[in-house]
């Protein structure tokens, strides 16, 4: 099973956010349709099966224009 959160709030599969997961590939995307700076934090992708769980955070921010 694979999850998403932001700041520690569940991101679901919709119109803003698109998640997909290759467990044989052992892959998971988070797509996000349109990214502004509202969209910059935390975001974690857990993974989790009968042998156990794992989790990985990552900070996502932009870069101001030059």
């Amino acid at each position: 099973m694979i999850k998403w959160k932001r700041d520690k709030v569940e991101i679901k599969d919709g119109v803003e956010y698109s998640i997909k997961a290759h467990p044989m590939q052992n892959q998971a995307a988070l797509i996000i349709r349109s990214f502004d700076n509202d969209h910059e934090g935390d975001y974690t992708c857990e993974a989790s099966n009968a042998f156990g769980k794992t989790s990985q955070t990552v900070n996502l921010f932009t870069l101001g224009m030059f």
